[in-house]
């Protein structure tokens, strides 16, 4: 690759040219550049463009720039008075969108469409950071950059609206990020293991003390940022950290605090019992554990019988909660700061306007979607000492030049790439030189270098980062490409993916290795069933593809009423017109259905599908119409096995509905009933479930149902880099016995009994800590206040156990307590048990009919998928020469018959085994 300048060489170079002002659009590179400043000067040296504009808001706009809270109100209002009810999210989103599409176009109009349109508008009339850059002509920066000598580092990497910032052309030195005709290559990459193993490995090298020495460069929202920073803290090494308004406590507790409190009714004491208590509520006179599984909001009318002698504080909050609707934000903040700490709370509210409005769930909502995503909004909180210096955790995708000594590269994969996909208005072949260039110089940084990738990535060989192509001028298919087979230092770490596997005692000349797996396997949620639960079944069902005559026709009549649904979901405005009349559909079902079912049980099925229409025309009502879920509109391929769009006479559908999506290089599909946003919905006609057997089924205690966790990890993957929350929605269409008697009386079951809501949350662990964290420090404490002394210890070790599935092994809680430096004897390790208990990396509430997952357990799935599907596609090609651990009971199984390795007596004649 060629060989960039260093930021001395850009130094040198300007002081060369005799320049008093220096003009870059990478803000560590300015920095760097003030702190080498050898003689007396007022003043920087260099400075961004954005710094420069800064300068200038008065003069251009007359006034300083909106915040963006701002803007957004000032919008809405605007919008509002022409009667669009549009909320805080969608401008905000609409701004983002907006503000991309400036960097690279100056005609932004061409790439918006209705809603965006009205937004920009208004967006047009405010006083931005577009409008300010957009106005700073040739003649304002004349004046501006008159009587001093400017360079620009490598003009042709600003941007739109950073070029207005620029002085007029011909008028300053150019700085070119690379020296001419000159070559450098990487000389050694150390690929290790997996991201633990990496973060443990990286950390190792550095020393505490010399901690400002190094930076890391890597993809700060990944899996392997979580790794690196977990190791930091547990091996105490400084790192530089942000504290972002979501990150304050206070402002988290407040939030938690009015939003439980809107739910009141239908909460249980043990949703707030700790929360109350970290404001102040008696422990011991107040709300306790024996009544934790308890109506919260019966618990409060009926608090005299239930408590012996409720402390005041108890009462205070629980009065708030009860009638929070009643209260302004600001009475709230006011009636909770009984310690003085919520001055962050009221900037915040301050910047929101809410301080006088009642507290309602469309502000509450606005409040709490503002603190996760605006990011310019302010907090008087400190950053701890330690966090303002240490190891520089730079992201690689918008860092470029970095002023440390020692620079560790970790990744390197696909997760470095930034690509232009569904950008209309980006040019790809630019944003390729661009981002090209800018790596160029990144994997240059540094006197000393170290590169540490991942050998394999979802168990395949990892693809590296698509701009490395550019960056190297030849196609990189692995890592070694780029320093050769001889210096791709593959340590004792990349150990055979096989070690342990299904195959490890098979001999031989077979083919049962990994080294010929088969690119065609796809794991589907049934068929990786299979497999988790007993490989052999899932060979034979390779082999052998066919069910129960039982299981066949639960598929005949999935396959019918599927067909009613996908036309639902497409049309659902036309079939909700035969709410009434849901026999004009059952009749044209039933003509195809009736011919392949047993002739006593045809009243029976047209009874449960007529019943199923009903309830599935219920859920259009109150579930579907009332959000937008269309998809992009796609002809009927001519093929099309479903019946009713010929029949209603349409050509069209939605892309959205019956989709199959892959990941993990296609080892991993999902076909979604109906999926849109970070939403997928897939209905069931089988046996409802509520959230607890949902959880049992996927926590191994029951028969292992692996669908929501597949369906999750591709969706959020895809759509979401696992970042974003998602939720799959099961929605049992119910064949039981009450379903006839609401087809006779012409009732519908409640709506809300037949939905179980699975939810990936990415800030599960963190919230789950935080709440113990608070637990054991909360004044109100009794049992866990000794654990307190050492908390940082403690959930230190509370943090590495949280998706252990032995964390309550006795080994764990002895560690527990000597992190603590407690004693251990009987008492001690019940209380220690008690805490590790309160991990929950994945649950349920059947109060909300819903189960959380949490990211670590998902990767964790995901990681497991990714090794069967090794095992699996390797054992397509050869026996399986010992038996497997089965969970499944074989005595269910389709392929008894033909299984040598069966845990069951096959017998001849007589009753049936089962």
């Amino acid at each position: 690759m060629r060989r960039a300048k260093s930021i001395d060489d850009i130094m040198e170079e300007v002081l060369a040219a005799g320049c008093t002002m220096v003009v870059t659009n990478d803000a560590p590179l300015a920095t760097a550049l003030n702190s080498r400043i050898g003689h007396p000067q007022i003043g920087p040296l260099a400075y961004t463009a954005r710094e420069i504009a800064g300068m200038l808001q008065y003069e251009v706009l007359g006034g300083a720039i909106l915040t963006d809270v701002e803007i957004v109100r000032r919008i809405q209002k605007e919008l509002d008075d022409r009667g669009f009810k549009w909320g805080f999210a969608e401008i905000y989103n609409e701004i983002l969108n907006i503000r991309e599409i400036r960097r690279y176009k100056s005609e932004v109009d061409k790439y918006l469409h209705g809603r965006e349109k009205r937004v920009y508008e208004v967006y047009q009339t405010l006083r931005t950071r577009e409008a300010l850059q957009n106005n700073c002509n040739d003649e304002i920066m004349g004046r501006f950059y008159a009587g001093k000598k400017v360079a620009v580092v490598n003009d042709e990497d600003f941007d739109q609206l950073d070029r207005h910032i620029l002085p007029p052309i011909g008028t300053y030195v150019n700085i070119e990020p690379m020296k001419m005709g000159e070559k450098v290559s990487i000389e050694k990459i150390y690929p290790i293991g997996n991201d633990r193993q990496i973060a443990e490995n990286v950390v190792d090298l550095i020393d505490a003390d010399h901690a400002t020495d190094v930076a890391i460069v890597m993809n700060s929202d990944g899996a392997i940022a979580d790794a690196i920073r977990a190791m930091l803290y547990r091996k105490r090494i400084p790192f530089k950290n942000k504290l972002s308004v979501r990150d304050v406590a206070q402002i988290r507790d407040y939030l938690q605090f009015i939003t439980l409190a809107l739910s009141f009714d239908t909460l249980r004491v043990s949703d707030v019992r700790t929360m109350l208590q970290s404001y102040g509520a008696s422990g011991v006179y107040g709300l306790n554990n024996k009544i934790d599984n308890l109506s919260l909001s019966k618990v409060y009318s009926s608090i005299d019988s239930i408590l012996a002698n409720p402390d005041d504080r108890t009462l205070e909050l629980l009065g708030i909660m009860s009638d929070i609707r009643g209260f302004t934000f600001d009475e709230v903040r006011k009636k909770l700061d009984f310690r003085g700490t919520t001055s962050s709370v009221s900037i915040q509210l301050e910047s929101m306007g809410l301080l006088g409005r009642r507290i309602n769930d469309k502000d509450v909502t606005e409040l709490a979607y503002a603190i996760s995503n605006v990011q310019d909004l302010r907090h008087n909180e400190q950053i701890p000492e330690f966090e303002k210096k240490g190891v520089l955790l730079a992201d690689c995708r918008n860092s470029v030049y970095i002023d440390r000594p020692v620079v560790v590269f970790v990744g390197m994969g696909t997760d470095w790439d930034m690509t232009p996909a569904g950008k209309p208005y980006i040019d790809r072949l630019e944003l390729e030189e661009f981002n090209a260039r800018r790596m160029t110089v990144l994997l240059q940084q540094g006197q000393s270098r170290i590169y540490a990738v991942k050998p394999f990535t979802d168990g395949k060989t990892t693809i590296p980062c698509e701009t490395l192509d550019s960056v190297f001028g030849t196609r990189v298919s692995d890592f070694s490409v780029i320093c050769g087979e001889e210096q791709y230092d593959v340590g004792t770490w990349a150990e055979s993916r096989n070690e342990g596997s299904l195959f490890e005692e098979s001999t031989g000349d077979d083919l049962s290795t990994a080294d010929h797996p088969d690119p065609e396997l796809v794991f589907s949620k049934s068929t990786y069933n299979l497999w988790a639960t007993c490989p052999v079944s899932f060979l034979f069902r390779e082999a052998l593809p066919f069910g129960s005559t039982e299981d066949n026709q639960r598929s005949l009549y999935g396959s019918v009423f599927h067909w009613f649904t996908e036309f639902a979901y497409c049309y659902p405005e036309e079939v909700l017109k035969h709410k009434d009349d849901p026999d004009y559909y059952v009749a044209k079902l039933m003509a195809l259905y009736e011919p392949m079912i047993e002739s006593g049980n045809v009243e029976v099925e047209r009874t449960r599908l007529r019943s199923n229409i009903l309830q599935m025309m219920q859920f259009l009502e109150e579930e579907i119409l009332p959000i937008d879920t269309k998809g992009a509109v796609k002809p009927v391929e001519k093929n099309e096995r479903n019946p009713l769009f010929a029949w209603e006479g349409h050509d069209e559908k939605f892309d959205n509905v019956e989709k199959t999506e892959y990941c993990c290089d296609k080892h991993a599909s999902a076909q979604y009933d109906l999926s849109f946003g970070n939403r997928v919905i897939d209905y069931k006609t089988g046996k409802k479930k509520g959230s607890q057997s949902v959880y049992n089924h996927l926590s191994l205690i029951k028969d292992f149902e692996s669908q929501p966790l597949f369906y999750l990890y591709v969706r959020s993957r895809l759509h979401g880099d696992m970042n974003t929350p998602t939720e799959f929605t099961l929605f049992f269409v119910t064949s039981q016995p009450s379903d006839i008697k609401a087809y006779l009386t012409s009732e519908s079951y409640p709506l809300e009994n037949l939905l179980v809501k699975v939810i990936y949350n990415p800030g599960m662990k963190a919230a789950n800590l935080d709440a113990i964290r608070r637990g054991i420090t909360s004044p109100r404490a009794i049992n866990k206040k000794k654990f307190a002394p050492k908390v940082d210890q403690v959930m230190e070790l509370l943090s590495s156990l949280f998706n252990d599935p032995d964390k309550c092994s006795y080994e764990n809680v002895s560690r527990l307590l000597a992190v603590a430096e407690l004693e251990d004897d009987e008492t001690a390790r019940k209380h220690a048990y008690d805490i590790i208990g309160e991990l929950r990396p994945i649950k349920y509430s059947k109060k909300e009919r819903t189960v959380e997952v949490s990211r670590e357990y998902l990767e964790s799935f995901a990681d497991q998928v990714s090794m069967d599907w090794n095992d699996a596609s390797s054992a397509m090609f050869g026996p399986i020469y010992r038996r497997p651990n089965i969970i499944r009971e074989c005595k269910k199984c389709d392929y008894k018959k033909y299984c040598l390795s069966a845990n069951v007596s096959i017998e001849t004649g007589g009753d049936d085994d089962e």
